[in-house]
């Protein structure tokens, strides 16, 4: 055996060795990730409702020349006033309107079912169990089922809730910590990143709560233009679904349409229509606008992210999908392209 080989054996182990270690690693962050997603997502969230908090009491700083622990105080007492205005003012309509909502649910379905059935979809459905039966057997099962995801709701916006409020009246010491993990080299590079990647979010948040509430007057007012009944309740729906691009709208569309044709086929086919011209104009006339300055994320990296986090984290998942994404995006322009690519893209023709 040659005297070199003994060497080239080593090195060949130890290539081996650092190889396994690096597969080892990637293997226990996969996990690691795979098993504290929601985590992850909890705290995420929060930073994205800490940096709205920041923005809208920067604002408030500059044009009052206001301490910031005044003007966030003064954004917190702000949000807890409109909450309470708008319980007061709205909550009791509109829990008088989602039971009626319910009621009439329940009967457009029951109608729905009735009229497929009188046609060639009978025989299969005639062979589909009954709602009845399928809530009947093990309804306390899944009475706890959805109580225990309820609670589980619950706790993580608590918890959201006090990250929120720490982090935004003392940011500083958060950002500082992370810091403090780089070498004093990088901090400034880093800091420049942190700065574009919360100036993105921050945009983003604010456009998307322009076009909620955009959406959600559109619906109720054609809604009520056309005689839907509980206007109100369905466009405070869809404004709340907007916050989750394209499937929100889907989804928003639903209880829309089943309620409207318990008053007639037409005004079912006039709510089609209105939510396709509302979530038209929102999708090529006000989303561009507002997006303008911001992120563009192409739709079916968006539909990706929904997917991929909803399958893992559920309703948190999907809601935190859209802002995540745009981090990413932001973080991959800044760090990959503008500084390994020096912003050298290539163009792809059609």
């Amino acid at each position: 055996m040659p005297a070199n080989s003994k060497p080239a054996e080593k090195a060949f182990a130890r290539k081996a060795l650092i190889a396994v270690l690096i597969a080892l690693g990637c293997t226990l962050f996969a996990l690691f990730v795979v098993f504290a997603v929601r985590i992850l997502l909890v705290i995420f969230l929060a930073i994205l409702f800490s940096t709205l908090i920041r923005g809208m009491s920067g604002f408030l700083s500059k044009a009052l020349r206001l301490p910031d622990t005044i003007s966030v105080f003064i954004i917190y007492l702000s949000v807890a006033g409109l909450l309470f205005l708008i319980y007061i003012l709205l909550v009791p309509s509109i829990a008088v309107q989602a039971s009626e909502m319910g009621r009439k649910l329940s009967e457009s379905w029951t109608r729905v079912s009735s009229m497929l059935g009188a046609g060639p979809a009978g025989k299969f459905i005639g062979k589909t169990p009954k709602l009845e039966s399928l809530l009947g057997g093990n309804a306390i099962e899944r009475a706890k089922a959805f109580l225990s995801s309820l609670s589980g709701i619950v706790i993580d916006l608590v918890v959201i809730f006090f990250i929120t409020v720490y982090m935004s009246f003392e940011p500083k010491a958060y950002i500082q910590g992370i810091f403090s993990l780089f070498p004093e080299r990088k901090r400034a590079s880093i800091l420049e990143l942190f700065n574009s990647m919360g100036t993105a979010l921050r945009r983003w948040l604010v456009g998307t709560l322009i076009e909620m509430a955009l959406v959600g007057t559109l619906s109720a007012l054609g809604l009520h233009f056309i005689g839907v009944p509980l206007a109100l309740s369905l466009g405070i729906l869809a404004m709340l679904l907007t916050f989750v691009p394209y499937l929100g709208a889907i989804v928003s569309a639903i209880p829309a349409f089943l309620i409207a044709l318990l008053t007639s086929p037409a005004t079912a086919v006039y709510v089609i229509f209105l939510y396709l011209f509302i979530h038209t104009l929102d999708g090529y006339v006000v989303y561009p606008l507002i997006q303008r300055h911001q992120i563009k994320l192409p739709p079916g990296i968006i539909i990706i992210a929904q997917v991929l986090l909803g399958s893992f984290a559920g309703i948190l998942g999907v809601i935190a999908a859209t802002p995540l994404t745009a981090l990413v995006v932001e973080f991959i322009k800044k760090v990959y392209i503008e500084d390994v690519l020096k912003g050298k893209t290539a163009s792809i023709e059609n």
